[in-house]
């Protein structure tokens, strides 16, 4: 910490720098007011902590969406199922066809939706660092043993 000329402390970063000077060894000192880095510093953590927030309840908004869809969904096709098998004269309806493929599509939908949700949840849980260089030294000794036959 330092102090300004108006006697506020505040935390700096300070550069020194040395040098020779008509044979003499010199110093040069620069301190510089870090606060606005501290305070941006600051933000950005609140503003990761409010994304990480949001994006938690998205997920959550989506669970519940997903199976909430899920459980209507369920509910047309065994209702069109029942109708077909208790009422058949109401499938020759020309909309009983219609209504069963919209079932289909909806259940394609929320597949596609519960694809969606799982796929963000595991590229983020199954990230790995990878060794570019060692990967590609075992690539050239397994090339390099095959070249050699």
């Amino acid at each position: 910490m330092f102090a300004r000329k108006d006697g506020v402390h505040v935390p700096v970063l300070l550069t020194i720098s040395s040098f020779r000077l008509d044979g003499e060894d010199s110093y040069l000192a620069f301190a510089s007011d870090f606060t606005a880095f501290e305070n941006a510093q600051t933000e950005v953590q609140t503003l990761l902590r409010m994304t990480q927030n949001q994006n938690d309840r998205l997920m959550n908004f989506a669970h519940i969406v997903s199976h909430n869809l899920r459980s209507h969904s369920s509910n047309i096709s065994i209702l069109l199922d029942l109708m077909k098998s208790e009422t058949p004269e109401a499938t020759q309806n020309e909309f009983f066809p219609m209504l069963g493929q919209a079932s289909k599509h909806l259940k394609e939908t929320i597949a596609h939706l519960n694809d969606i949700v799982s796929i963000n949840l595991t590229d983020q849980e199954n990230l790995q660092e990878v060794r570019v260089m060692d990967t590609l030294n075992n690539v050239v000794a397994t090339l390099n043993a095959k070249i050699l036959r």
